[in-house]
This record gives structure tokens, sequence and C-alpha cells, in this order.
């Protein structure tokens, strides 16, 4: 590429203000952050966390080879960019993981040998049956050496944490993400729908797309399941930046970002200027939202972005999706995304609709996408009420869902210049019926709202102020899209987007309302809708800015000093904090490149498990003693995938009680004197002391007695019960009832 002095100005202005903005974090006082220490943090840890990192690269890039490969066999033409391959490979992926988490699960061999056979069978075959790609793809993209550092530093903040951190560092995603994986990993089995090894959280949590794919990178790598999330932060840095930049390359559609008209994936496969400048600039838009933030813990609801992106991207982008392999394509990405997770995938499949419900020519396509994705993630829902059916019940259910998209979303040219088919006449009535109920269901939550609370407009109104502040370089962006983007397809998207999370948003409260304050589903609505809108909002807004600082760029016909000088300022707005302390991990706002880094150093300094036994491992020697000694059980035989193990111990929290059901992946239950009572537990396995006595019997196998168990009084009552000492240490005994 040729060398382009403005843009080496911007790249140099976003590096100085990062760096800078880091210097004066590490200055600061209050975040007690150390660079030096920082680096010193990582480097201890590179021995055990770099191969797996590398191990896990390999092995995601082979089952997302795998996918592809799915994906390639049912789509009428090759890949049109890397991004492309890479996006739909992932959701060919979920969706092949899932099948076989259904089929092997319950039969026991959900294991590294039929796993991995599978794996390279299916990307031998995809790569020897068709072409993967069009001529020219992939090309390395035209972005100066200045561009490319920029990015690198942005971007390393992810990567720097993952290799500092052998355990993903959140801290709700152990027990909910982890533990399922690690009852995998030991057992190579997964027998009903609802799997919960970990006593913390209900049913609700269940995430079996996540789980699918992160057990089969598990057991293809050999990882424990702890390091097979952590080292995924590496994969899911770059699945997001290539769902990102597919995302904008669709909706520019190959005619430059200042027109953007009518979306294509067709039109222009050599370099485009808008597409370039798009695509680089979302690199730089991404950064500041919430999602980002929380890839370094390869949290499910970041991972459901992409399947979503590959959603939108097929319902807008035209050709391509031969046959009847478009509305497949659309349920298998809407599906897999609410496998993943449930509420990002609702968002993505509302947004959908509603684009369908503006563009007549898409509905058909939009709605029989909806309907199959919806029915194929069935077994989603069925998880989280609890099911204990065999999981071997949900592959008809996929099957059928993908086929009914198939048969009710019709066939797509396969003339790479054609639009979609003109609707036929009955499609403008169905319009019109579709968008009356959905206006009448908006009508009366918006009234049932307001009569519940009657301060709710003062309240949006504080929250819509909140918002403008927490996000303002983002909107600053995305006011430079509104004044320069024209695109139909593209605003038709981002509005469509947008205007389905901030209805979801201010609809959350409604079912506490309708079905009382009590009820535990209306509860966990309430308190995870406005999280998952946190991810989706800013996500969309990033969307935007990023078509629009690309849109900028390319208007040759501004005044070059205006020009450059926007886009000097927000690099330099982006990159650089004015607080003198951190805005903090958990904070639903926008974090600026300097302050992400920041992060991701402090908590590479210490350990990120501040209070737990161990900083960087959650758990000590002692505890890791008591999980081998349970690993042991498991291997002899004695204690099988339905064993259940019943666990006394001071805490339920995991700073104090050994997490069992994380570190290894048993089906646990807890008796603690603090058993936690919310809206996330519902369902789970938290019990007080007083009801240990009728606990102890032939429904637990096995009975673990933690804290100071000589001093307990536990032992005698568990020996008078047939319970007999298998192993022990100074701070627990791990007990197996005698066979009555």
């Amino acid at each position: 590429m040729a060398y382009d002095p403005a843009r080496t100005l911007v790249d140099v202005c976003g590096l100085l203000a990062t760096l800078l903005g880091v210097g004066l974090l590490a200055m600061s006082s209050v975040t007690g952050l150390d660079v030096g220490a920082a680096l010193r943090g990582i480097a201890s840890q590179l021995p055990t966390t770099l191969l797996p990192a590398l191990g896990m690269l390999l092995a995601s890039a082979l089952n997302i080879l795998a996918g592809a490969s799915l994906m390639r066999v049912g789509r009428w033409a090759p890949f049109t960019s890397v991004e492309e391959a890479l996006v739909a490979g992932s959701v060919g992926a979920i969706v092949l993981d899932l099948l076989c988490l259904f089929i092997l699960g319950p039969l026991g061999l959900f294991a590294p040998i039929p796993l991995s056979l599978l794996v390279l069978l299916i990307s031998a075959a995809g790569m020897l049956l068709r072409p993967w790609f069009v001529p020219g793809v992939p090309a390395a993209p035209k972005v100066s050496l200045s561009g490319w550092l920029l990015v690198a530093l942005v971007w390393a903040a992810p990567l720097l944490l993952q290799l500092a951190s052998p355990v993903p560092p959140g801290v709700d995603v152990l027990p909910d993400q982890v533990a399922p994986i690690a009852h995998l990993h030991l057992f190579g089995s997964w027998e009903t729908l609802s799997v919960l090894p970990s006593p913390i959280y209900g049913p609700a949590s269940a995430l079996l797309g996540y789980t699918a794919l992160l057990g089969v990178l598990s057991q293809l790598t050999g990882l424990s399941a702890p390091l097979t999330v952590a080292a995924f932060a590496l994969p899911l840095t770059l699945l997001v930046a290539a769902a990102s930049r597919h995302l904008v390359h669709t909706l520019v559609g190959g005619r430059g970002s200042t027109g953007l008209g009518p979306a294509s994936e067709t039109r222009s496969l050599g370099f485009d200027p808008g597409r370039a400048a798009a695509a680089s600039w979302v690199l730089l838009t991404v950064p500041l939202t919430f999602a980002f933030l929380r890839v370094p813990e390869a949290r499910a609801s970041v991972l459901a972005l992409v399947p979503t992106t590959l959603a939108l991207t097929v319902l807008v982008g035209t050709g391509r999706w031969g046959g009847r392999s478009r509305p497949i394509a659309l349920a298998m990405a809407l599906g897999t995304a609410m496998m993943v997770s449930p509420l990002i995938g609702l968002l993505g499949t509302l947004t959908v609709l509603l684009i369908g419900l503006g563009s007549p020519a898409r509905l058909r396509l939009a709605m029989a996408g909806a309907l199959g994705g919806s029915i194929m993630a069935l077994p989603q829902l069925a998880a989280m009420l609890g099911g204990t059916v065999s999981a071997l019940l949900a592959v008809p259910v996929v099957l059928v869902g993908l086929s009914l998209a198939g048969l009710l979303g019709g066939r797509s040219s396969r003339d790479p210049d054609a639009a979609q088919r003109a609707p036929a006449p009955d499609m403008r009535v169905l319009t019109m019926v579709v968008a009356a109920v959905v206006v009448l269901v908006a009508v009366v939550a918006a009234v049932v709202t307001l009569i519940g609370q009657p301060g709710l407009l003062a309240d949006v109104m504080a929250a819509l102020s909140a918002f403008f502040l927490d996000w303002w370089v983002l909107l600053l962006a995305g006011a430079v899209a509104v004044i320069l983007v024209r695109g139909v397809d593209a605003w038709r998207t981002l509005l469509a987007a947008s205007a389905t999370g901030i209805v979801v948003l201010l609809v959350a409260d409604t079912p506490a309302r309708l079905l009382g304050e009590g009820s535990a589903w209306a509860t966990w609505l309430s308190a995870e809708v406005p999280r998952a809108a946190s991810f989706w909002l800013p996500w969309m807004l990033a969307i935007a800015g990023g078509l629009g600082m690309g849109a900028l760029w390319e208007r040759r016909d501004l005044p070059s000093r205006a020009r450059v000088g926007l886009a000097c300022a927000f690099v330099i707005l982006a990159g650089l904090t004015v607080r003198g302390d951190l805005a903090g991990p958990e904070s639903v706002e926008q974090h600026h490149y300097s302050e992400s880094l920041a992060i991701a150093l402090q908590a590479a300094q210490g350990g990120y498990w501040v209070g737990h036994p161990d900083t960087r491992l959650v758990i000590d020697a002692p505890r890791a003693g008591l999980v081998a000694a349970i690993e042991a059980e498991v291997a002899a035989g004695r204690w099988g995938p339905s064993t259940a193990v019943l666990h006394v111990a001071p805490s339920f929290q995991q700073w104090e009680a050994t997490p069992l059901g994380v570190f290894a992946g048993v089906l646990e239950t807890d008796v603690t004197p603090d058993p936690e009572r919310g809206y996330r537990t519902v369902g789970g396995r938290l019990r007080g002391v007083e009801e240990l006595p009728g606990l102890l019997g032939p429904a637990y196998p096995y009975l673990v007695i933690e804290g100071e168990p000589d001093s307990s009084g536990y032992l005698a009552e568990a020996a008078a019960t047939g319970y007999r000492e298998v192993w022990r240490d100074a701070r627990a005994v791990l007990l197996r009832r005698a066979p009555s």
C-alpha cells in the first residue's frame, strides 16, 4: 500500500495518546498500576499459558475449518473474504459441536479420538470437494504499518491478560461456563439436556452452544476446563475482529463508505477504498465497547455476537447464499446465537424480524430464519427449565428447525448479480398484519409499563443522559455516520438493532410487574436483560462509528485539514483517558484504549483472583489435592458422570469452599451456613446446614467435609450413616458411602 502521511499522522496520534494514557494511569496513586510488575507477572505465567494459547488457536482453527466446510458444502459460491469464512465457520463449528454433544454425549463418547477424527474428516472433505475462496482471496488487508501498530496495541489488552491468566478472569464465568466443560472433560459424557456441575447457579444459566464448542476444544487440546476457557481468549479476539470487519464489509456493499448503496457481497471483490476504510476504522471503535472488555473472560455474551453478525450479513447481503442455503444459514446463525447466549440471540432474532418488516423483499427470509432458529434453540430453553430428558432428543429438534427454515424461506437466486426475488402479492398484506401486531404489542407493553411505574419517563430521560455521558466518544463517531452515511440497508440494520436493544431494555421490568416481584424468572429477566443490552447496544454503536469514520476518511471532497483533524481528534479522545483512576472492569460504560490496557495490566500484575487462596489459580495446593483425590476416584471407575457429591463447607463462596463442580466437573451440592437465595441460584443446589441430616444417604454416594472437619462434628454423623474415609488432608476429608 502506498505511503499515506495523513493516515500515518492519525495512527501516531492514537499510539501516543494510548501510551500517554497508560503512563498517566501508572503514575496515579489511585490505580496501583506498575507496568514493569505487570510485565513480570505475564512472564511468570508464560510457561503455563503460552503453549495452551497456541494449542487452542490451532484447535479452534481446525474446528472452524470443519464448520466452514459444512457451510461451504451447502453454499453455492466460494467465500469472498477470510472474515466471512471465519464467521461462517464459527457458526458451522458450533452446530457440529452441538450435534456431537447431543449424539456422542449420552453415549459417553464425547472423547478426544472420536472428536478429532470427525473434525479432521469434515475439514478434509470440505477442502477437497469445493474451492473455498474466489480468485484473489485471501488477500492481506491494505493497512499501513503505523495502522497495524495502533490496532495491535489496542487489541493487545485481552491477549496480555490471557497470557497472565491460567483461569479466566471472571467471577461468574466459573460456575456457569467452566463447570459444564469440566464435566465433559472429565467424563466425556452429557446424559441430559441440563447438566449443572456447580451448585451456585441454577438451570437458567445453562449455555449449550458455548458448552459444546469449548467442550470440543477442551477434548482436542487436552487442556483442563479453566485453562481451556482462559486460552480461548486468543481465538475469540480474532473472531470478534473478523465479525466486526465482515459486518461493515456487508453494509458498505462494495460501493464506497460515502455512498453505502444497497448491500451486495458480490459486486466488487477487488480492493474497494470504502470497504477498506470502514474495516480498518471499526477495529478502532469496537475496543471502546463493554463487550471488548469481556473478551479475556471468553464470555458467552461476546461469542454470541459472532453468529449474530452472520445472521445480519446473510439477511442484508444479496447473493452468495444460493438456493435454500440462505434461510438455513440464517436459522443456523440465530439458533446458535440463542444457544450460546439466549438473550443476545433473542436480540439478534428480533433485529432480523424488524429488518424484515422494513424490507418486504426480505420478510419471508427473516421470518423463516427466525422461526427455524427459534425451533433449533428449543433444547436451550428446555435446559434452562431444568430439562432432564436425554440430550439425544435434541437432534431431531435441531434438524426440524433447519428443515422448516429451508422450506419456508424459499429459494434464492444463484446469480451473484441478482437482487432478491420480488415479494409475492400477498406479502404486503402479511407485512401489514405483522407490523400491526408488533406495534400493538409495543403499545400494550408501554402502557403497562407506564401504569406500573408513573415515574418511568423521568427514569428514561436520566438513563439516556447517563448513556450519552458513558459513550460520548462512540457517539461522536456515530454522529459522523449520521451526517455522511446514506446507505439504506446500512441504516435499516443499525436502526433495527438499536431499536430492538432500547425497547427490550425499556420493558425489562414489565415481567416482574406482570408476574409479581417474587417470580424468579421475572427477576432474572429484569437483571439479565439490561446486562445483555450493555453488550448489544455499544456493539452496534461501534459498527455505526466504524462506518462513519470510514466515510469521513474517504470523503476526499472535504478539506484535508478538517478530515485529518477530526480523525486525529477521535483517536486521541479514544486513546487518552481524562480520569485519574480506572473505570472499573465491571462498570458498564465506555473504556478508553489506555483504560482497557491498564485494566489488563493491573489484573496481570498480581493475578485477577485477589482474596482467593491463589490469585492466579483460584485454588491452592491443599484444595488442588482434594480435586486430585476426586479425579482418582473417577479414574478407578467408582465415580461416574451421574454420581452426586455432598459438600459441607464453612461458606459457599469460592474463596472458601473448593469449587468441585468447576475444577473436577462433578455434580456438587453444597451444605453451608450461608446458602445464597437469589434469582440466579433458583434451581441450584445450595442447602443450609440444618438440612444435612436429611441429605446424608444413598442419594449422595460421596461426601466432602471441608474447613475443620475433625472439630466440626460432621465426621461422626457421617460415619453413623455409613460413610468411610477415602482421602484426607489438614483441610478436607473425602468419604464414600458403603453399599447398603
